[in-house]
Parts: structure tokens; C-alpha cells; sequence
């Protein structure tokens, strides 16, 4: 189908109206485009998070639990030996700034040794996670 330049105009003009018709009843195509984006952008995001989630626990799990309990309570056989406090009271964690338990994490802290080969993104994710159980 050839098209001459007034029926080019007169589907630009159709499309136009068709466009101000939807903004007129309440809903606009900007609109639209950006909840698709914004609903997209938390799929996306969701899934970066649980991966990251995964991989915190899995660390977690490996490296953390054998004294500080997969509750974070400290109740395990090591955690009582060692005095490890209970991360599920908020007395506990609520005076450490995120730095610090950032640092403790990085560094370690008396018995507990600190996690070097961790990234930045991943011990913020462990103090996050850590945080989690006072929940």
C-alpha cells in the first residue's frame, strides 16, 4: 500500500487524537510507560536481590552459623561456649552503626575472625542479613 503525504498526515493526525482521547480519559501513554518501567526495574531488581540473598546465605551458613546459630541467637554449641550474644535482641545490635558491624564483618572481632575476601557490596549484604534477625 503506497502512501501519499495527506494520508500520512491524516494517520499522524488520527494517531494524535487517539493519543489526547486516552489523556483526556485519565490515562496517558507516559503513564503507562512509566509503571511498565518502574514494575520492569523492580523485576529486575528482585532478582539481583535474591541472588545477592543466596549468596549472603550461603556464606552465612558456611561461615557463620556454626557459632552464631542459622537463628542468629547464638544458641549453637560453639555461640554458647564463645558467650555470642543474640542478634534477634535489639539491645545487641541497635547501638552498632551499620560501619561498624560492616567493619566487624571485614575485620572480625575477638574470637571471630573477619571475612578479607568479602566485596564491599557483599559484607553489606551480610550486615544486612545479620540486621534481619532482630525482625
Amino acid at each position: 500500500m503506497q502512501m501519499n503525504s495527506s494520508s500520512a498526515t491524516a494517520l499522524h493526525i488520527d494517531h494524535v487524537q487517539t493519543i489526547r482521547a486516552s489523556d483526556e480519559s485519565g490515562g496517558s501513554i507516559m503513564k503507562l510507560l512509566m509503571t511498565v518501567a518502574i514494575v520492569l526495574f523492580g523485576f529486575a531488581s528482585a532478582g539481583v536481590a535474591a541472588a545477592d540473598d543466596a549468596g549472603t546465605v550461603k556464606v552465612y551458613t558456611e561461615q557463620c552459623a556454626m557459632c552464631h546459630g542459622a537463628d542468629g541467637k547464638g544458641h549453637s554449641v560453639m555461640g554458647k561456649k564463645l558467650a555470642v550474644k543474640d542478634w534477634g535482641d535489639g539491645k545487641t545490635l541497635n547501638p552498632i552503626s551499620d560501619a561498624d558491624l560492616e567493619k566487624m564483618i571485614r575485620v572480625g572481632k575477638g574470637a571471630m575472625p573477619g571475612f578479607t575476601s568479602l566485596s564491599d557490596g557483599q559484607v553489606k549484604a551480610m550486615a544486612d542479613y545479620v540486621r534481619a534477625f532482630q525482625k
